[in-house]
């Protein structure tokens, strides 16, 4: 269910973030839990990960916004009070900083244009006063009560390109998480007659972007190559789809 029943900004009371908040992802996402053994066991809570900011703000105590009567800090103070109702009530506000929540119907469908965020208040307010102003701290949290998804790219294998103790496997596509070694399986043989045999993988590195490179010991000029994909991100390539030869 998308938020609903959230609140704007008190009118007349400035949205200057200061520099010296901070983020924090994740706090209070796991539940760990130790066993008899004495080894703990971290288990997520929820698909969502909470995302917190040390936000500071400055309110001006002494001169009254326009014909109100009452000062930015009182205006900020009576809305945290009577209106958040110390955070029981999402308001919306400019985003902070990049956020993976979405929630809002119209903009679930077009992530890249939300420029708002959704918070709750969940600290109280503690104040300084600083000559006319008084510089505020507090803990927001950004709200989600929506469905998490994130679009992840099917790889798909370019070519792949045998040398005598290294091949590679250059993709046209990877997902959002690098390949690892144990998803491969590579395997030689001396023609096209030849039975495949498999080969061991002494070294595996992935090049960040596109080519995943193994190694191995030392094959003969001319013989065949070939490789299985075991699921990598959807992607599941079956021994003799791609058959290089062994370059020198």
């Amino acid at each position: 269910m998308a938020i609903q029943n959230y609140i704007g900004w008190p009118v007349g009371v400035n949205q200057i973030i200061l520099d010296s908040t901070t983020i924090s992802v994740g706090d209070g996402a796991l539940r760990i839990d130790e066993l008899e053994s004495g080894h703990k066991q971290s288990v997520q809570k929820s698909p969502y990960v909470p995302e917190k900011y040390q936000v500071k703000m400055t309110f001006d105590w002494v001169n009254p916004v326009g014909t109100t009567g009452k000062t930015e800090y009182r205006l900020f103070t009576e809305w945290y009070k009577y209106r958040h109702k110390c955070g029981s009530i999402p308001f919306e506000f400019p985003k902070i900083l990049y956020s993976s929540n979405l929630g809002i119907p119209v903009l679930d469908t077009h992530d890249n244009t939300q420029y708002t965020e959704y918070y709750r208040i969940t600290s109280s307010t503690e104040g300084v006063k600083s000559g006319e102003c008084v510089d505020v701290t507090m803990t927001w949290e950004a709200v989600y009560t929506g469905a998490i998804t994130i679009p992840t790219p099917t790889p798909s294998v370019d070519d792949v390109v045998a040398h005598q103790t290294f091949l590679d496997v250059i993709f046209a596509e990877v997902a959002d998480t690098a390949p690892v070694s144990s998803m491969f399986t590579v395997y030689a043989r001396a023609n096209s007659s030849a039975s495949w045999s498999q080969v061991a993988v002494t070294g595996f590195v992935f090049d960040g972007t596109s080519t995943a490179r193994l190694y191995y010991a030392e094959q003969t000029v001319g013989y065949q190559m070939t490789i299985a994909i075991n699921n990598y991100s959807g992607l599941t390539e079956a021994q003799g789809t791609h058959i290089p030869n062994v370059e020198a």
